[in-house]
């Protein structure tokens, strides 16, 4: 709820006491839409200074955590797919293809599906269609 993160907010950026007196009198009847008027939690620092007496508040840091570090994983930019998958790939966009559409467009069930075929062992090996 938006109270919470306000709330999570004004303990973070003061004591426990003072965050619960502060909490208490902008909200004293706990209605969730006086919190409305504050976009994000931290639109809240200005009238907690004020509240503090204290010109200057500078908010908590948010706490990064970096992921561990496997030497096993790569990351995704770097992983290679199998052939296969590339091939299907290929296949499936050249079947979704006007091209591909008017080879198979004549052609009976099975013998489409042997031109997907073939398509697909040409994607997988890399070798050229013949003319």
């Amino acid at each position: 709820m938006h109270s919470d993160k306000c709330k999570e907010f004004i303990r973070v950026n003061t004591s426990f006491s003072l965050a619960t007196e502060f909490i208490t009198s902008i909200d004293p009847d706990r209605d969730e839409r006086v919190w409305q008027r504050f976009q994000t939690p931290t639109d809240i620092l200005p009238e907690l200074q004020e509240w503090l007496g204290v010109e200057v508040v500078k908010p908590a840091a948010p706490i990064a955590t970096k992921p561990p570090v496997h030497p096993n994983v790569k990351p995704a930019s770097q992983l290679v797919q199998a052939p296969e998958t590339v091939a299907m790939q290929k296949t499936r966009a050249w079947l979704a293809s006007s091209a591909g559409q008017e080879k198979i467009a004549a052609l009976a069930p099975a013998d489409a599906a042997e031109a997907a075929l073939q398509r697909f062992y040409r994607e997988l090996t890399g070798r050229e269609e013949k003319s």
